[in-house]
């Protein structure tokens, strides 16, 4: 998250800009980092049988959530965490009520890493996309839905789990205390 808003601060030489200003332009882009929020809804509910009409009903009410426009506008990772999670969701819906085939392991695999990539409370959404390849009953059968299901967790930890995994071996914790060295563990 910090990383893009500083290419996107520098891409458009907002380093001599009055700051509230540069606080408008990192505000916008931590805006449009949610736009998938809408579609992905859009396409989650159309994809669970709801008609074209109750899908865009979703797409709308997805502004109706609390606090949603305030966090989507605030500088945080929440932002990129929202729009990963909208995307996590779309992947889910079509590997539930899909095919569950290897395009929508792919797509779910790099929409997980995304969100692992953003924050430290995605990863439970881990779970919930494994078990949409499980739960799929498209044909496939138990042994296929596993594969899938561990293969979309491991392209979500190889593109973005990675840090959490390091956390857990190094230090036995998912999020250690400031700056941690080997040696001063909280284990040890």
């Amino acid at each position: 998250f910090y990383e893009l808003q500083a290419a996107v601060f520098r891409a458009v030489g907002a380093g001599d800009w009055p700051w509230d200003r540069q606080l408008l332009l990192m505000r916008i882009v931590s805006a449009l980092m949610t736009l998938p929020l809408v579609p992905c809804s859009v396409f989650a509910t159309r994809r669970a049988g709801a008609s074209r009409r109750m899908a865009l009903a979703a797409g709308v009410l997805a502004f109706a959530v609390p606090q949603l426009a305030y966090v989507t506008a605030s500088l945080n990772n929440d932002a990129r965490g929202i729009g990963a999670g909208a995307l996590c969701m779309a992947a889910v819906s079509a590997a539930i009520f899909g095919s569950g085939g290897w395009r929508t392991v792919g797509a779910a695999g790099l929409a997980l890493g995304l969100g692992l990539w953003s924050k430290g409370t995605f990863i439970p959404m881990g779970l919930t996309v494994g078990l949409a390849f499980l739960v799929n009953v498209s044909g496939l059968t138990w042994r296929q839905r596993l594969v899938r299901a561990v293969s979309d967790g491991g392209i979500g930890v190889l593109t973005g789990g990675l840090w959490w995994v390091r956390n857990l071996v190094l230090f036995g914790l998912l999020h250690p205390a400031g700056y941690c060295s080997r040696s001063s563990s909280p284990r040890s």
